[in-house]
């Protein structure tokens, strides 16, 4: 059984797919106020756009 995922990899890999999705979507800049407001605040790994 091989269960080598922690709990914060499968999160920030998760946020990684938000924030390519909400890239697409929305543009950088409102990916950037996004993240000013807090909503990846708890996201090791994940690299602010810029």
């Amino acid at each position: 059984c091989q269960y080598l995922w922690s709990r914060s990899d499968v999160r920030v890999m998760i946020d990684d797919v938000k924030h390519q999705l909400l890239r697409r979507r929305l543009g950088v800049a409102q990916v950037e106020g996004l993240g000013l407001l807090g909503v990846d605040r708890q996201a090791p790994g994940v690299q602010p756009v810029r």
